[in-house]
């Protein structure tokens, strides 16, 4: 039992491979940059607005 345990800690800490990614098409990567970019843009005008708000 004990070694069971200490078998899957080691596990824990090995190196793992790298995971194996996907590689989106270069239209489908331009659509989610803009998505994020429009996302980011908005969460940033939230937050100004939040702060003008607190003052």
């Amino acid at each position: 039992m004990l070694q069971n345990w200490a078998s899957r800690q080691r596990q824990l800490f090995e190196e793992q491979p790298p995971a194996l990614g996907v590689r989106l098409p270069p239209e489908v990567q331009e659509q989610l940059r803009q998505a994020v970019v429009h996302w980011l843009r908005a969460l940033a005008k939230a937050l100004r607005e939040e702060e003008k708000g607190d003052e």
